[in-house]
């Protein structure tokens, strides 16, 4: 860690992480459904919830070089504004087109405040505790899939869609107030990593690879994050489903995402996320065989321990020996995994089997191939090394 960053300092930017996560975990479980309410039809659906992800797909590579030229901190503010607007947005909506809208506000803050916040986590981090420290902000992370979404389905089924988007929009408030408090503390010493590491050499392969399993593994997600809540609006059951589903899934994961960073650290990061993906595929499996109660929460128990090992060793794997002048970067090419997966997997998978459900039973096979390929990588590395 940096000698002269205090302990409250590395809270307290983990509670800005988690306060910028929980306010999108309120929104994104309701967004198709609030899109199928608004009248759009599933080829609709699939654009409003890819176009976030075009937008955070142009502009993360431009946002992580800029945090590499010590801009960290205000990338950090730029987020934190563009998601507190497209909460505005999203209140203000009576048709498709607002929602668009908020998605596009959505998705520049979104390719602002991750790579940044993933590079200074490393930056905070001694070389051999990277992935503990990935662990512990991914348990951020979690900590929000366990209160958002279960919190906005109740909302979405009492009160109705507007008392969400202002909630969030306070929690974001909240956030930004926080940051102020450790802001220059922060960016000084990020500029102080990045100057020191100048001239350090970047290992891409670890970078792309990352990025490549974060794709499948983001494509699975993104068919049942996108399509399920849109099936069940259509059949009538309520949101508090599918909130649950994803409340048990962040709630088994917790301890998941913890463990998961400190097994990278003492085991490696490549077994790790094949032990994850094995998880997560048979969660994927089991709602693909039956996406209702109760199942379903079966389903999020395999697949939350899944995302808990599998997001901190992937996010280690990229940045562990990554120097910190390439952080932002290669972080921006790591969540462009994500991008890639919630791009392309929605539009691509309707526009072939034109239903929710079908779409929701497609879920297994990327995170299957993503399996696959960590697997060989981890078996191909240990080969080398036993050379």
């Amino acid at each position: 860690m940096l000698k002269d960053v205090s302990f409250k300092v590395v809270v307290l930017f983990y509670a800005v992480v988690f306060t910028f996560f929980l306010a999108l975990s309120f929104v994104y479980p309701i967004v198709s459904r609030y899109a199928v309410y608004l009248g759009a039809d599933p080829r609709t659906v699939g654009f409003i919830w890819s176009i976030l992800f075009a937008v955070t797909f142009v502009l993360r590579p431009l946002f992580g070089l800029i945090s590499d030229k010590g801009y960290r901190l205000h990338l950090l503010y730029t987020g934190l504004i563009a998601v507190i607007l497209s909460m505005l947005f999203f209140y203000t909506a009576n048709n498709v087109s607002g929602l668009f809208l908020a998605r596009i506000l959505q998705g520049v803050g979104v390719a602002a405040f991750i790579p940044s916040s993933i590079a200074l986590t490393a930056d905070l981090a001694p070389p051999q505790s990277v992935g503990t420290f990935m662990g512990w902000r991914s348990l951020m992370i979690g900590l929000t899939d366990v209160f958002g979404p279960s919190t906005s389905g109740r909302i979405v089924d009492v009160m109705g869609y507007k008392p969400v988007f202002l909630l969030s929009l306070v929690v974001t408030i909240i956030a930004l107030i926080m940051l102020s408090f450790i802001a220059v503390v922060l960016s000084r010493h990020a500029r102080k990593q990045i100057s020191k590491s100048i001239g350090a050499r970047t290992n891409w392969s670890r970078i792309f690879m990352s990025m490549t399993v974060f794709a499948l593994n983001a494509s699975s997600y993104a068919l049942v994050i996108s399509f399920l809540p849109a099936h069940y609006e259509e059949i009538g059951l309520p949101a508090t489903i599918f909130g649950l589903f994803v409340s048990v899934q962040g709630l088994s994961s917790l301890i998941a995402r913890v463990y998961g960073g400190v097994l990278s650290d003492r085991m490696g990061e490549e077994l790790t996320a094949t032990m994850g993906l094995f998880f997560g595929f048979i969660g994927r499996l089991i709602l693909a065989y039956n996406p209702y109660p109760p199942l379903i929460y079966v389903s999020g128990v395999f697949s939350g321990i899944g995302l808990g090992f599998t997001i901190p060793s992937l996010q280690t794997l990229a940045l562990r020996n990554t120097p910190s002048h390439r952080r932002g970067f290669a972080s921006a090419i790591f969540a462009w995994g994500f991008d890639l997966g919630n791009l392309i997997a929605p539009v691509l998978t309707i526009s072939i089997v034109g239903e929710y459900l079908a779409a929701v039973r497609v879920s297994p096979l990327p995170v299957g191939i993503g399996l696959l390929v960590i697997a060989s990588y981890a078996y191909y590395k240990r080969l080398r090394t036993e050379r």
